[in-house]
């Protein structure tokens, strides 16, 4: 998987003479190992196949984007669900993801 997942919340149209620029607003999947290269303690518990839905958020160049995905979401607590087929996408948790500037001090 060395794809980047996101989730299509709103989508801006711009029109251009005889064309359109198209950008995407974009919620995006954490995946274990981005979760492991922040340091989220929940990384140890996230699946292969396994992305967490992110308050991460980006506005994005239609052409950007190469193709759709399809993510099942996971419910723990429903015994009734059907189980997820092997080496397909799914999603059971969400993380709040804060960036932050590291300001470095001018040399005197």
């Amino acid at each position: 998987m060395s794809y980047w997942y996101g989730k299509v919340s709103k989508i801006y149209l711009r029109p251009q003479r005889e064309t359109h620029d198209v950008w995407l607003d974009i919620q995006w999947y954490y995946r274990r190992v981005n979760l492991e290269d922040l340091m989220v303690d929940l990384a140890e518990s996230i699946g292969e196949y396994e992305l967490v839905l992110s308050d991460h958020t980006s506005l994005v160049d239609m052409m950007c984007v190469e193709d759709h995905a399809t993510i099942i979401n996971y419910d723990e607590g429903d015994l009734a669900q059907h189980p997820v087929p092997p080496e397909t996408l799914y999603h059971r948790w969400d993380v709040m993801i804060k960036f932050a500037r590291h300001h470095k001090e001018p040399l005197q």
